[in-house]
């Protein structure tokens, strides 16, 4: 079988788990985090960065890492694991990755309002009507995505392989899912080097958002590269659990690079 599709086959084993529960508990340590900075939204600088959005990007990444966990193959799937629309459109793609881009791109697209056009966004009404106008309009697109991939047939998206419990792209879906998740960084990027260039902000909000792009971009590098240098890659242990790892590594930095100064203090210096 290994010769038949070109690659070594390594079965799902103790070293998966392993790699599911670190990250699991890694996890559960950052809830920790977004419950405090939940309880302590009143806090301004806190209140600045919008605990809600911190609480919405923490999830993105569990469910990003939930899609991951089977479309890289490190569990063995049964019932509606199965359906590849469901694990990599819905969960990796949709409700995980898209949803921690489009956190950094709100916050990007206030921060430039803010800083650069000089709307000011700090009043607590307007703030949450520009941010509900701004999250509507990206989820109602990211949906959209969502439901025309779900309604596509099979043989023109991705379907499940049996024999080999992976699921298969099609080259025209998989160009698609790419250049989405590179467009949808970009934007984030640009907007947020712009706010970078132009603002002088008492938290540094601009070159947060950078950083935080740049730590996410090593996501997006790895999987362009293995999508298709190696297709196959969830079959073989090393490169399914070095897939995992990079994504929800991005994600944690990507977070604390956002919200780790402010709660470290709203901890120390918080009278």
């Amino acid at each position: 079988l290994s010769s038949l599709v070109g690659t070594q086959l390594d079965p799902i084993g103790y070293t998966d788990l392993a790699t599911i529960l670190v990250c699991a508990s890694v996890y559960l340590i950052q809830l920790a985090a977004v419950a405090y900075v939940v309880v302590n939204r009143k806090y301004a600088p806190i209140r600045a960065l919008s605990p809600l959005s911190l609480a919405v990007m923490y999830a993105g990444s569990v469910v990003w890492f939930v899609g991951d966990v089977f479309t890289d193959d490190m569990a063995h799937p049964r019932g509606i694991t199965t359906n590849c629309i469901v694990t990599t459109v819905w969960l990796r793609m949709v409700l995980g990755q898209n949803v921690v881009f489009g956190v950094l791109l709100v916050h990007a697209v206030l921060a430039m309002l803010r800083y650069t056009f000089h709307i000011d966004t700090t009043h607590s009404s307007r703030r949450r009507w520009i941010q509900f106008i701004a999250t509507a309009g990206f989820a109602a697109c990211d949906i959209a995505l969502a439901i025309v991939a779900t309604l596509l047939p099979k043989d023109r998206t991705v379907r499940f392989v049996d024999v080999l419990d992976v699921c298969e792209f099609k080259q025209a879906f998989k160009d698609m899912g790419v250049v989405q998740a590179w467009l949808l960084w970009s934007a984030s990027f640009l907007i947020s080097a712009l706010v970078a260039s132009k603002a002088r902000c008492a938290h540094n909000e601009g070159r947060n958002l950078v950083a935080a792009c740049v730590a996410l971009s090593a996501a997006l590098t790895f999987h362009t590269v293995v999508y298709y240098r190696k297709p196959m890659y969830p079959a073989t242990l090393g490169w399914r659990i070095a897939a995992v790892c990079i994504n929800q590594a991005s994600c944690l930095v990507a977070w604390w690079i956002i919200a780790g100064r402010t709660i470290y203090g709203c901890i120390l210096y918080r009278d």
